[in-house]
């Protein structure tokens, strides 16, 4: 006992943290001390928070039972490696795993009492869950300077509530630069759902990206049925994202390869919502829905990319939003919209101009050709499956021929998951209502094609109404239901953003 509370060599802030752990050990509070980590049955607390030190808790609690908690101490540190946890590997009886910051938890991001900062990393953070476990990563803020195309936060796996599972990522904050490529705040990547709430993002490029993986299992999500509505998806809500000046147009949530998202009741400032189709990944994305979200445009000089919605690929469900624009300097106009437009539909034969992406660059033309979809990354024609590594459902016609024009375009707006026969399409029309600009109601508009195609038209493949959900397009009743607000993974009653629209929130921003 006496050894374990030596303070020889060690800083006052470690002999303060000691002391504390001494006087629990006396009393007999702690009934585990395990090098870096000391225990009080299934809670944790790592001796500091040196990314080594954590990562033994990690180890420590992958042989525990129920419930597990990793408090992390108050501290200020630098990661110069990810942290990194594979639910998938140990945690046999484990059935949820949370790591927490120090101190109260707040309204909105964290109480910025744990502190890390990343250094030449491209991840702080990177969890793989497992389809019925749970995790939790909540009030914690992340600094520093990073690089690549992951996130801070790398979610992977096959976490899932349908299956027992899920995750929560909450009550952060990431105040973060750009070193080089375009890493993002949360990055999520696999088969897994959860709610990512009450962050406070003021964050150098995108804030979010969702996708179901790359080749087959991008092909996997576009051959499950659409579930919009539902808790198979991953949420952002009551989420505060604040995006400097200097480096206005990225995503607040960009999306492709088959994922699957809801964006609702966030604030979001100089960020816009959009995603990708099959023209520049795989896949595209199979569902986005957004509702109840105040987006602003405020104070920045005129750029390309106006919009505060600019979609492409698989089905829309918006509504309710709020978009509001100040800016210094006139409203650009490219030459394929202008004015006060605010939703924007792209066209995906419209990207062949400029782009010519394999296996892609033939698209929306060629109603006879089979190709490999999803699975292989140059364009390979095929007769079957097998020619294309033999997943099912892979081998397809590239596009359909209803009009002889190559509509519908693979992964278009206007299109979800056959969801009973693989690699087939349905129709599915995207569905727009009651959103305003600048107080005033806005429709979305399609992108200009240049190639004189029509492939996304308004009353077939969207429909939009000023105010009432559309009940039928194109033929097609609607049987959309929101799903049940807040995420039943949020369990301490949140608040939505205040109501006050007028002006950017006054929400205490990470600077």
């Amino acid at each position: 006992m006496i050894n374990n509370c030596s303070f020889v060599g060690m800083d006052k802030s470690k002999i303060v943290f000691k002391l504390f752990v001494c006087v629990f050990i006396i009393f007999g509070f702690v009934n585990n001390v395990c090098g870096a980590c000391i225990w009080a049955d299934n809670t944790g607390m790592p001796t500091s928070c040196a990314n080594s030190d954590v990562a033994a808790c990690v180890a420590d609690a992958s042989s525990r039972i129920g419930d597990v908690t990793i408090n992390l101490p108050a501290c200020s540190t630098t990661w110069s490696s990810p942290l990194t946890i594979n639910m998938s590997n140990g945690f046999t009886k484990v059935t949820s795993l949370n790591i927490l910051g120090s101190g109260t938890i707040p309204s909105f991001g964290s109480a910025e009492m744990t502190s890390i900062k990343g250094s030449g990393l491209s991840s702080a953070i990177v969890i793989t869950g497992t389809a019925d476990k749970k995790f939790r990563i909540a009030n914690i803020k992340f600094t520093g300077a990073f690089t690549g195309y992951d996130g801070v936060i790398y979610v992977k796996g096959t976490s899932k509530p349908s299956t027992g599972g899920g995750f929560r990522i909450d009550h952060n904050n990431f105040n973060t630069t750009r070193a080089a490529g375009s890493p993002r705040g949360i990055r999520i990547y696999g088969y897994t759902y959860g709610v990512i709430d009450h962050n406070n993002y003021y964050i150098g490029h995108q804030a979010n990206t969702v996708w179901e993986g790359v080749k087959a299992q991008a092909n996997q999500s576009w051959n499950r049925a659409i579930s919009v509505g539902t808790e198979d998806a991953v949420y952002f809500e009551d989420n505060v994202a604040t995006k400097s000046n200097s480096d206005v147009n990225t995503m607040f949530c960009d999306g492709e390869n088959g994922g699957r998202i809801v964006v609702r009741y966030n604030d979001i400032t100089n960020y816009y919502l959009g995603g990708h189709d099959a023209t520049t990944s795989d896949r595209g994305i199979v569902q986005y829905e957004a509702y109840n979200n105040t987006v602003r445009l405020v104070d920045v000089q005129a750029y390309s990319a106006d919009p505060r919605f600019f979609l492409r690929g698989g089905t829309h469900i918006i509504y309710n939003n709020t978009i509001l624009e100040t800016r210094n300097g006139a409203r650009s106009t490219n030459g394929m919209w202008s004015g006060t437009t605010a939703i924007v539909l792209q066209n995906d034969r419209s990207m062949e101009k400029y782009q010519h992406i394999s296996p892609w660059g033939d698209r929306c033309g060629s109603s006879t050709k089979k190709i490999c979809l999803g699975t292989k990354t140059a364009a390979i024609s095929c007769s079957s499956d097998a020619d294309c590594g033999g997943e099912a459902g892979s081998c397809q016609n590239l596009d359909g021929n209803e009009d002889g024009s190559g509509y519908p375009c693979r992964d278009q707006i206007g299109v979800a998951p056959n969801g009973t026969i693989r690699g087939q399409l349905t129709k599915y029309p995207s569905l727009f209502w009651n959103n305003t600009y600048n107080g005033n109601p806005t429709n979305p508009v399609v992108r200009d094609d240049f190639n004189n195609k029509t492939h996304i038209q308004n009353n077939r493949d969207f429909c939009y109404h000023a105010t009432t959900k559309p009940l039928n397009c194109s033929g097609i009743n609607s049987t959309y239901k929101p799903f049940p607000y807040p995420h039943p993974l949020i369990t301490d009653s949140p608040m939505p953003p205040s109501p006050d629209i007028s002006a950017p929130k006054g929400f205490k921003l990470v600077k």
